[in-house]
């Protein structure tokens, strides 16, 4: 069976390196009005109505300097109901066509935080000089390595589908964990739009078996 998304995304370790991030969690604050999910998804003209929202802690980390620079979450929408498996796979998606994985990486390194990203290649920066990387990055937030799955012909065959690549692009995110919404105007490597929002509460995704959280591993130094 093909895994639809694994959570500590296998391409994030793409020659990149690896880096020890800290083990702090977003200072969460769940509040008593739950809004009722709503979401629409646009894409080489077919409509999508996003359902569901997911996200998992991933860590504060650093691009540069020795201090962490920047907090990554996991972000995953959906129209359909997700199977998550304890490694953080997602192993099968009932009722639904679409599915749209995202870490953003928000500035600062204390506490994820909601905001406007934009997309990077961090890929073709792995040669940047220590100073370089600051000025590019310093202070903003971005998205990298967002992946997305459609079920094209609705047969529920997800072993068929290719991922659909996104290079280009923006995600603008406003609320409060884990009552969201996420706006997103995305650009794939075929020249296609992706756009759409998603309005409702995110669903907190606990860690792997060791109970001790899926880490980002990520270094461009």
């Amino acid at each position: 069976m093909k895994n639809l998304f694994r959570f500590p995304l296998a391409v994030m370790a793409v020659s990149l390196g690896l880096l020890a991030t800290s083990c702090s969690q977003d200072d969460d604050q769940d509040t008593d009005v739950i809004p009722t999910p709503s979401g629409n998804t646009e894409y080489n003209g077919q409509g999508y109505t996003i359902k569901n929202g997911f996200y998992l802690n991933g860590g504060s980390l650093s691009l540069f300097g020795g201090d962490d620079t920047h907090y990554m979450d996991y972000f995953l929408i959906t129209d359909g109901t997700p199977t998550i498996g304890s490694n953080g796979e997602v192993n099968d998606l009932q009722n639904g066509k679409i599915a749209i994985l995202t870490p953003l990486f928000s500035a600062g390194g204390n506490s994820f935080k909601t905001g406007h990203f934009v997309y990077a290649d961090l890929s073709a920066d792995t040669d940047l000089e220590e100073v370089e990387l600051e000025a590019k990055y310093g202070g903003k937030s971005f998205f990298f390595q967002t992946m997305v799955m459609i079920d094209s012909d609705g047969d529920s065959n997800w072993e068929e589908e290719a991922d659909i690549e996104i290079t280009g692009g923006t995600i603008d995110v406003s609320g409060s964990l884990p009552n969201l919404t996420m706006s997103y105007n995305l650009q794939t490597a075929g020249g296609k739009v992706l756009k759409g929002s998603y309005s409702g509460k995110f669903t907190l995704i606990e860690g792997d078996d060791d109970g001790e959280g899926l880490k980002p591993q990520l270094s461009l130094q």
